[in-house]
């Protein structure tokens, strides 16, 4: 979705519907939060549209080590959901 023309956030808005799981990762291949996307609106739209689907995260480059990737994904995307 990094790439699409449209913003992240329409395209969840846009296909909220057909939307069963949403895959959080950066265009670096490395987990949410990782790179350069900023993810704070992403997170903010699947809550404005009531997702509530998984939310899962998925890597291709694993040279950080699963450990980081995976404390460093939860970390990031948990500071970010309202509560």
């Amino acid at each position: 979705m990094s790439t699409e023309s449209i913003p992240i956030p329409e395209l969840i808005s846009s296909h909220i519907d057909s939307l069963i799981h949403f895959h959080a990762n950066d265009p670096n291949r490395q987990g949410p939060g990782m790179g350069d996307v900023d993810f704070l609106p992403i997170v903010q739209s699947l809550e404005k549209e009531k997702f509530d689907g998984w939310v899962s995260v998925e890597v291709f480059d694993y040279s950080p080590g699963i450990e980081k990737l995976a404390s460093s994904s939860i970390k990031n995307l948990t500071s970010l959901v309202q509560n």
